[in-house]
């Protein structure tokens, strides 16, 4: 009943405050309009966080000076025209973008009919010497087409975002000679939204001689190519520093040529979201590309060409030297025990020094059934006290990771365990994360013992543990993982009770680091307490702790540190908070 009374107080008070506000408004007679009594400045960056046309629409007739700061001024405009009335559109084109043209800085059409209106009253010439950015939603080719012909006029347009909808054969060369010409533009997205196989749309834009090459550094081509289509493109775009293709399909004519001259000096990323050429190919075309290049991400579906760690070690060394970040995935697929035999050759050429050394990591994901694999650099989750994620962890670093997701019941327990145990056993994981809902303790222990490389352990959380569990489980099982198991960093994401606690720490006896996620109604002085007592008698070798702490702030801190040296639980220890993370370290 108090803590029920104490939740309403503060509603309450807030109500009697407020209305003691609006009578003393009253009594002193301040005008209802004391809203304008806020600076220019403080209205430019409200506006700045609005539409243009909202801007016109809310403020334009409240008053002269809120009238004159908004038609006067000289701050530029952000015109975004909705599916909303026509009416509406047509007086923003009249009463804001026709007498304010030389002021608009970016337009955004959310479809063809928007811009259809915008036309009727409106030309896009020079005079929009200020516009810098166009984004078109929901159009034909056709009527894009028209567009990009008065674009050519913009002299500061720098970005341009299209989504193009067609319903039969496309072809974009059109579309990509015009956004070609235009003089300034660093930034193009272009989209396609088609109902029927991308395997016809057409893109060949030949070089021609003095050809004026485009100024285009950023290029997101988010619709399904041919190489020979991307090869063509960026012919004309030795600029482009930042390539996104969404599909590189295989070509279907017979004819398949690849042999223009190009020059990418300044490529340093690329992103394939579904790579579905041959590797071959896919080779040829980073040996024209990426001398230069930095950073290559790259899906891949079903090609187990790609998996051939000897032949991408090759090609990066001698194409690609400037690599510092890989990302390679391999989609989900269902895994057939007989596959291990070839499966554990191909997954351990990824951990070998050369992956090592680079920092990517090999990371295979199981989410009940499913399979899949990816390349990645070590992701810095963990902090040492002076503030420098893994610096004092690197022994820790892994150098194969094993992910495992999914809802598992007591039933599905040995399945899981006779479905996987060859794969487990054939490859060196160093790292798990369990992200099940709390998964089964029985299935925790059976993993952990089948993978004896283990350096560090993730969990997403556990079951309620009863105080008895000890008996609920095979004991020898039990004895000769938590002895033999060389873990030696753990993370709980989720506590809920210190008996889960005595579980992680008697099954991993040797960890040097801790961390634990904590809510906001935990007690961490407990908590902290508990584990500190524990590290004399389970986990000796602890000296690091990391608390996760939802709204953490000094305070936690400064009531761990008395009771730290109260109960003397430490001799030298040093204490921080950084973030939403208590970091507590000790000899």
């Amino acid at each position: 009943m108090y803590q029920n009374k104490r939740r309403s107080s503060p509603n309450e008070t807030f109500t009697t405050d407020t209305k003691r506000s609006r009578t003393e408004l009253n009594e002193n007679n301040v005008p209802a309009t004391c809203f304008e009594n806020l600076s220019n400045e403080l209205f430019y960056e409200i506006f700045d966080y609005l539409g243009d046309d909202y801007i016109y629409e809310t403020f334009s007739n409240l008053n002269y000076r809120f009238q004159h700061l908004i038609t006067c001024s000289s701050i530029p405009l952000k015109i975004k025209f909705r599916s909303t009335a026509t009416s509406q559109s047509i007086d923003c084109c009249k009463t804001v973008v026709v007498p304010n043209r030389h002021r608009i800085r970016s337009l955004n059409f959310e479809h063809e009919s928007l811009l259809n209106i915008f036309f009727k009253h409106c030309i896009i010439d020079s005079s929009f010497n200020r516009l810098q950015s166009i984004v078109l939603g929901n159009m034909s080719i056709n009527r894009a087409a028209i567009l990009l012909f008065y674009l050519k006029s913009l002299p500061n347009l720098v970005s341009l975002t299209m989504c193009i909808e067609e319903e039969e054969d496309s072809d974009l060369s059109d579309i990509y000679r015009m956004i070609f010409s235009l003089p300034s533009l660093k930034y193009n997205k272009l989209s396609l939204y088609v109902d029927y196989d991308e395997e016809d749309l057409n893109i060949s834009i030949p070089l021609a001689l003095n050809a004026q090459f485009s100024t285009i550094e950023y290029m997101v081509m988010n619709h399904t190519c041919t190489l020979n289509n991307l090869m063509s493109i960026l012919c004309h775009t030795p600029r482009v520093h930042h390539l996104i293709c969404d599909t590189l399909q295989e070509a279907t004519e017979s004819n398949v040529t690849n042999e223009q001259s190009i020059i990418l000096s300044n490529l340093v990323y690329i992103r394939i979201n579904n790579c579905e050429i041959n590797f071959d190919r896919f080779e040829m075309f980073m040996k024209k590309v990426s001398s230069q290049l930095q950073i290559l991400h790259i899906k891949q579906g079903a090609n187990k060409a790609y998996l051939d760690a000897n032949r991408w070690q090759r090609l990066i060394k001698k194409y690609i030297p400037n690599l510092h970040k890989f990302i390679y995935e391999y989609p989900g697929y269902e895994y057939n025990d007989y596959e291990t035999t070839s499966l554990d050759t191909t997954f351990n050429q990824f951990i070998s020094p050369f992956w090592v050394n680079k920092g990517w990591i090999f990371e295979l994901e199981i989410n009940n059934k499913e399979i899949s694999f990816s390349i990645h650099p070590h992701k810095k989750i963990w902090c040492d006290v002076d503030g420098n994620t893994d610096n004092a962890l690197t022994r820790f670093i892994p150098t194969s990771q094993l992910s495992i997701s999914g809802c598992w019941s007591t039933k599905e327990n040995q399945t899981f365990i006779d479905d996987f145990k060859s794969l487990f056993v054939a490859i060196q994981f160093t790292h798990l994360n369990i992200n099940c809902e709390k998964v089964p303790i029985e299935m925790l222990i059976r993993i952990i013992q089948l993978l004896p490389n283990l350096n560090s352990l993730k969990i997403s959380s556990l079951p309620t543990m009863p105080l008895a569990w000890l008996f609920g489980i095979n004991a020898n099982t039990f004895f000769e993982t938590s002895t033999n198991n060389k873990i030696k960093k753990l993370h709980f994401v989720k506590i809920i009770d210190t008996e889960q606690l005595s579980f992680l720490f008697s099954l991993c006896r040797y960890i040097e680091y801790f961390q634990v996620g904590c809510d906001k109604d935990m007690n961490l002085e407990i908590l902290v307490k508990y584990i500190l007592i524990k590290t004399g008698i389970c986990i000796p070798q602890l000296t690091c702790l990391c608390l996760n702490v939802e709204n953490c702030h000094e305070e936690m801190v400064h009531n761990l540190q008395k009771l730290i040296d109260n109960e003397k639980l430490l001799d030298i220890y040093t204490i921080k908070r950084m973030g939403d993370n208590i970091i507590l370290k000790w000899n």
